[in-house]
C-alpha cells in the first residue's frame, strides 16, 4: 500500500507493516507527551505540575460544605465574620500624604517620589480593604444585602485566599491570605520607617543613592 502526502505524489510513505503491528505501536505510545517530544528539557513540566497541583487543592477547598456547621461547631458565616473582624482589627491607618510631602520639603528626590507613589497605592488598598470588611460584616448580620462582590470576599476569606478586589490593588503574589497579611503588615512597618526618617536613609550602590530596600526587591516582586 502506498500513502501519498501531496497532490503531486512527491512525498510518499510505503507502509510495509501489518495493521496489527501499527496498532500495537500506537498503543505503546505514552498517553502524555513528555517535554522531550517538543525539544524541551524535562524540567519544563515542573511549572505545569505545580500549577496543576495548586488548582487541584483549590478545587478541593471549594468542594467543602458551604452551609451548616463545621466539625469545630462554628457555622460558615460565623467563621467568615471572625476572620473579617480579626483582619479589621489589624488594619493600619492610611498615611497622611499632605503631611508627608510637607515633611519632605521642597527638595523632593526621585526616591521620595517613589515613596509617595507607593504610599498612595497603599492607601487605596487599605481603604478598599477596610470598606469591604465593614460591609461584609453588615451583610452577614443582615443589615445590608449580600452583593456578588461581598460574596466573593466572603468566599475568599473562608478558603484562605486573597479577595479579588484586594488583589487588584496589591502587588502580584501567590501567597495565601494568612501569609499575605503578614507581608501586608510588614510593608506598612517598612513604609512607616521611611516616612519617619525625614532624611530617608540611603545606601550607596555604584555611586547612586537608592532606598535601602527598593520596590523591586520587596517580597511582592517574587510571588510565592
Amino acid at each position: 500500500m502506498e500513502l501519498s502526502f501531496s497532490g503531486l505524489g512527491i512525498l510518499r510513505l510505503w507502509a510495509l507493516f501489518l495493521v496489527s503491528v501499527i496498532i500495537e505501536a500506537i498503543e505503546a505510545l505514552p498517553l502524555a507527551n513528555t517535554p522531550e517530544v517538543f525539544g524541551l528539557h524535562s524540567n519544563a513540566e515542573i511549572g505545569y505540575y505545580t500549577q496543576a497541583a495548586r488548582a487541584l487543592w483549590g478545587h478541593l477547598l471549594e468542594l467543602q460544605p458551604q452551609t451548616g456547621e463545621s466539625s469545630t461547631g462554628i457555622s460558615r458565616d460565623d467563621y467568615i465574620g471572625n476572620v473579617a473582624k480579626d483582619i479589621e482589627n489589624k488594619m493600619p491607618k492610611v498615611f497622611d500624604l499632605d503631611q508627608v510631602r510637607k515633611n519632605l520639603g521642597m527638595g523632593v528626590s526621585p526616591t521620595s517620589v517613589v515613596l509617595l507613589q507607593e504610599l498612595e497605592r497603599f492607601n487605596k488598598l487599605v481603604i478598599r480593604m477596610s470598606k469591604s470588611l465593614v460591609e461584609l460584616q453588615r451583610a452577614l448580620a443582615g443589615e445590608v444585602g449580600m452583593s456578588s462582590e461581598l460574596d466573593d470576599v466572603a468566599k475568599s476569606l473562608f478558603l484562605g485566599h486573597i479577595p479579588n478586589i484586594w488583589r487588584k490593588l496589591a502587588p502580584d503574589t501567590l501567597k495565601t491570605l494568612g501569609n499575605w497579611m503578614i507581608y501586608f503588615l510588614r510593608r506598612f512597618s517598612q513604609y512607616t520607617s521611611w516616612v519617619g526618617d525625614r532624611q530617608q536613609s540611603l545606601c550607596r550602590f555604584k555611586g547612586q543613592s537608592v532606598l535601602p530596600h527598593t520596590i523591586s526587591q520587596t517580597p511582592a516582586s517574587v510571588p510565592q
